[in-house]
C-alpha cells in the first residue's frame, strides 16, 4: 500500500502492507536483475554446502569405522579374558580333584576356594545365556534388503550363524566346569547338597534347551525358510 521507498541498505524497494489495525507487515521488492544475482549465489551457496557436506560424513563414516574397528578390539579382549578366567578356574578345579584323589578328601580351604569359583563360573554362564538372548533378536531384526538374496547378505547370515554356534559352544564348556565344581561336594562328603546342585543344574540345562536354544532354533529356521523362499523364486 502506498509508495515504495527505497532500502537503506540499498537491496530493494520497502513498502507496506496495512491491515485492519494500521501497518500489519513490511514487504522488500527486488529488480529482476538483482534477483538474478541473489539466485545465482544462492546456487553457488548450495553447491559449497553440499561439498562441505560431503566432505564431514566421509570423514563421520571414516571415524565411524575407526570406532567399530575400536569395539571388536575391546569385545575381542573381554572374550578372551572371559575364556582365560574359565580355563584357569578348569585348571585349578583338576588340580584340587588330584590333591584330594590322595588323600580321599578336599581341604577345607580348597573347598571354599571352589566354591567362589563356582560363583565365577555362574556369572559367566548367566552372561552366555543374555548373549544367546541377543543372537535371538539379531536373527529377527536382521533385514535384507534384496530380492532374491545376495553375496553380502548371505555371507552376513553366515557370519552371524558362526558366531551364534559358537556362544553355544562357549556356554557348554562353561557348563562343564561347572560340573566339576558340583562333583567337588563328593569330595567334601557333602552328599545332600551335591544332590541338590546336580539337580538345580540339570533344570538350568533344560531350561536353556526349552527356552533359548529353542528360540534361537526357531529364529533360524525362519529364516532359512525365508531365504529358501526367495532362492526357489529366482529362476537361475
Amino acid at each position: 500500500n502506498g509508495a515504495l521507498t527505497k532500502a537503506k541498505d540499498g537491496n530493494g524497494q520497502l513498502g507496506i502492507v496495512l491491515g485492519d489495525k494500521g501497518i500489519d507487515s513490511h514487504a522488500r521488492l527486488f529488480d529482476p536483475d538483482q534477483l538474478k544475482k541473489l539466485l545465482t549465489t544462492s546456487v553457488a551457496m548450495r553447491a559449497v554446502t553440499m561439498a562441505v557436506g560431503q566432505a564431514h560424513l566421509a570423514e563421520i563414516s571414516s571415524q565411524l569405522k575407526e570406532m567399530n574397528i575400536k569395539i571388536a578390539e575391546i569385545k575381542q579382549f573381554l572374550d578372551d579374558e572371559r575364556a582365560s578366567k574359565i580355563e584357569a578356574i578348569d585348571h585349578y578345579f583338576d588340580e584340587y580333584f588330584l590333591s584330594a584323589n590322595n588323600s580321599f578328601e578336599l581341604s577345607p580351604v580348597r573347598r571354599s576356594q571352589v566354591e567362589q569359583d563356582a560363583r565365577e563360573v555362574d556369572a559367566v554362564l548367566l552372561h552366555l545365556t543374555k548373549e544367546i538372548r541377543h543372537a535371538i533378536s539379531a536373527v529377527e531384526n536382521f533385514v535384507d534388503d534384496s530380492m532374491f538374496g545376495s553375496d553380502k547378505s548371505f555371507d552376513a547370515q553366515w557370519d552371524m550363524l558362526d558366531k551364534h554356534l559358537t556362544i553355544l559352544g562357549q556356554w557348554f564348556l562353561v557348563a562343564r566346569v561347572k560340573a566339576k565344581a558340583i562333583q567337588s561336594l563328593l569330595l567334601s562328603n557333602e552328599s545332600d547338597l551335591f544332590s541338590q546342585r546336580k539337580s538345580n543344574f540339570i533344570n538350568q540345562i533344560n531350561e536353556l534347551n526349552k527356552n533359548e536354544i529353542a528360540e534361537l532354533r526357531e529364529a533360524w529356521i525362519k529364516r532359512i525358510k525365508s531365504l529358501n523362499a526367495k532362492l526357489s523364486s529366482d529362476k537361475e
